[in-house]
């Protein structure tokens, strides 16, 4: 008897605890938007503005666009700005690359961060846009559109992406607009077209809005005082004129170019450092490509070979020190090498022509420095000096061996080792000179 009750009252303890948990769970269900599961990266309006700026980023945003503003960004940094203003009027580009300029916008914390639409600011400029602590738009301005494409190769034809890849970047739009005190539910109905959103206003805050949304196949619809906002779905992603963008809380204020904010934040327009892409950037980010990257070294090490091997007027040297110089050049533009990295002193190269040996020829280089340092890898360090005269050949030596004098052969060959140090492979010398640098 008693074997023949213990069936059904393990399936009414079963069956309880089912409910329980299910209660449980109705009970802490809240709207996705009535929490805010991002940290707060919102920052205070500065009272005074002593040092602002403006990067400047027009047309579709490439590889070429995302290394001008990272270089601008870290020159504003450098430069102690307070005020960081992005006048963007992009029709958006790449998904990586938007998403990396919004977050570096949302992380700043050097500076109070502002994005001025006066035309439009679609796809990925909007996420760019949403990145920073205010936005001033233009009343016909167009804000939004946050659908991703991606390039079908065998249709041979832009489509819209799966829904599983679309759920990231819906995730990280809600983020940026929730770190930002936006209203979450409008950036992800700009890249979700199947989102309806729905508002009312604050029972504590007059003339604000709380928002949520909901699927466009669900049965179930927010009742009043809930009212749809008409530019959602179904089948349409979230696109706003800047009229709408700042009803629905997306935007701040109004302004149709930078020069309306100099009265708002009350800082001298002449002040104003103005950052622009030039025909510089589209050089700097070519040469820092790999392929170019690799035919720079590629040549260089055939001009060296040239120069060290076959007697002439130096032509191989000189493409060499070219090669040296554009390879450098970019990477200081583009933040990936410093001064240390390029060189350690001012100097000259002035010549390239042959040493009193004939059997090799080296680089001569005219010093504009009474003492030249360069750090190489490991404990030792390049140095050599002269009173303007032509260095032939620098020894490797210890950095304990460099106070008063440093040895000067007169022949060897000079080589590019890794991190732009140089190298030098001793030969035998021809004689000896003293110098009076230090490092």
């Amino acid at each position: 008897m008693l074997a023949s009750l213990r069936a059904p009252v393990g399936t009414f303890f079963l069956a309880g605890l089912l409910l329980a948990t299910f209660l449980l769970a109705t009970s802490m269900a809240v709207p996705a938007s009535a929490e805010n599961s991002v940290p707060d990266a919102t920052r205070e309006r500065p009272a005074k503005v002593s040092r602002p700026a403006v990067i400047e980023m027009y047309g579709e945003i490439d590889g070429k666009l995302t290394t001008y503003f990272k270089s601008r960004f870290e020159q504003a940094r450098s430069a102690d700005v307070d005020l960081l203003i992005i006048d963007i009027d992009s029709p958006g580009g790449l998904k990586i690359e938007s998403l990396e300029m919004a977050r570096m916008l949302r992380d700043c914390d050097w500076a109070y961060t502002v994005a001025v639409v006066g035309n439009e600011a679609i796809s990925g400029a909007a996420l760019i846009s949403i990145g920073c602590d205010a936005i001033y738009i233009d009343p016909n301005a167009k804000f939004g559109d946050i659908g991703e494409i991606a390039f079908d190769m065998e249709q041979w034809a832009w489509r819209l992406i799966e829904p599983k890849i679309e759920s990231y970047l819906s995730r990280d739009a809600r983020d940026l607009a929730e770190s930002k005190g936006r209203p979450a539910d409008l950036a992800e109905a700009m890249v979700d077209k199947e989102v309806l959103v729905y508002r009312k206003p604050k029972e504590d805050a007059a003339g604000e809005f709380e928002f949520t949304s909901v699927r466009t196949d669900e049965e179930l619809k927010p009742e009043a005082p809930w009212e749809l906002v008409p530019e959602t779905g179904p089948e349409r992603f979230l696109t706003l004129s800047g009229q709408r963008a700042k009803e629905l809380g997306i935007a701040q204020e109004f302004a149709s170019s930078v020069d309306e904010l100099s009265e708002e934040y009350q800082y001298d327009a002449a002040n104003l450092r103005r950052f622009r892409y030039t025909t510089t950037d589209t050089v700097v980010y070519r040469l820092n490509q790999p392929v170019f990257t690799g035919l720079l070294i590629l040549i260089g090490l055939i001009a060296l070979y040239i120069e060290a091997s076959a007697p002439g007027i130096g032509i191989g040297g000189l493409v060499a020190g070219l090669c040296a110089v554009l390879f450098f050049w970019s990477r200081f533009l583009t933040g990936t090498s410093g001064w240390l990295e390029v060189i350690s002193g001012r100097f000259d190269l002035h010549r390239i022509g042959t040493v009193r040996d004939p059997r090799i020829r080296v680089a001569r280089v005219i010093w504009n420095r009474a003492a030249v340092c360069q750090r190489s890898v490991g404990q030792s360090e390049f140095c050599g000096s002269s009173n303007g005269g032509s260095v032939e050949h620098l020894h490797i030596v210890s950095a304990g061996d460099v106070d008063q004098r440093a040895l000067i052969s007169g022949c060897g060959r000079i080589y590019f080792a890794t991190f732009g140090k140089f190298a030098v492979l001793e030969s035998p010398g021809v004689g000896r000179a003293t110098g009076n640098g230090r490092c």
